[in-house]
Formats: C-alpha cells, structure tokens, sequence
C-alpha cells in the first residue's frame, strides 16, 4: 500500500502509474486493474462507455439529488480510472494524449466543431 499523499500532491499521473504498475505485476484474483486487462479490451471499452454514460446522467440529474456533486464526482473518478486502464490496454501513455491535448490548444477548435447553419 502506498503511504497516503495530501490530495494536492497526488497527480493523475499518479495513478495512472499506480494502474500500470498493478498491471504488471498483481493476478486478477488480487488486483481490478489486473482482472479487467485479463478480460480484453471489449470489456475495458464496455466500461468506460458505462461509466461516460453515469458521469453524464449524475451531472443531468445533479439539480435535483442532494448529493448531486459527490456523485458526479464519483462517477468522473471512475470514468478516469477505467479510461487510463484503457489506454493501458493499447500500450498508449497518459503522456501521449497529454501531446495531444497540448497540441489542440495553439489552435481553435470552433470553426471544426460547430456546423454553420
């Protein structure tokens, strides 16, 4: 077990090494990292459409649930795990699309994603 971090130190490239290192080295039997890379990627990609989906129903039903941004904040941290253990998946690094993103920054997306009528 890791010794535990203030949460402004941990990083989500934290965990994603976490994720890589538990799938290396820990069984399915011990670890859910593990267990959901032994399963195949349909089922990863199965769960991160799940957990895309749960985020986006919290974030809808939110103005209305006591709890609406503890719950949207649980479903986004599922959805971020089960997302790194995709890309875990493919072999693709948190540093990849992390170019990636940076890259779409020097550059407007708007006129790309917005039809003109």
């Amino acid at each position: 077990m890791m010794p535990k971090k203030d949460n402004k130190d941990f990083t989500l490239e934290d965990l994603f090494q976490i994720a890589k290192k538990r799938a290396k080295s820990a069984t399915p039997e011990s670890s859910y990292t593990a267990f959901l890379l032994n399963s195949g990627s349909e089922k990863i990609a199965k769960k991160v459409v799940e957990e895309a989906f749960e985020t986006a129903i919290a974030s809808v039903q939110g103005k209305t649930h006591k709890s609406d941004k503890k719950q949207v904040i649980m479903e986004s941290a599922d959805l971020i795990y089960h997302f790194f253990v995709l890309l875990i998946s493919r072999k693709i690094e948190l540093d990849d699309v992390i170019s990636e993103l940076e890259k779409r920054t020097k550059t407007s997306g708007i006129r790309k994603n917005i039809k003109k009528k």
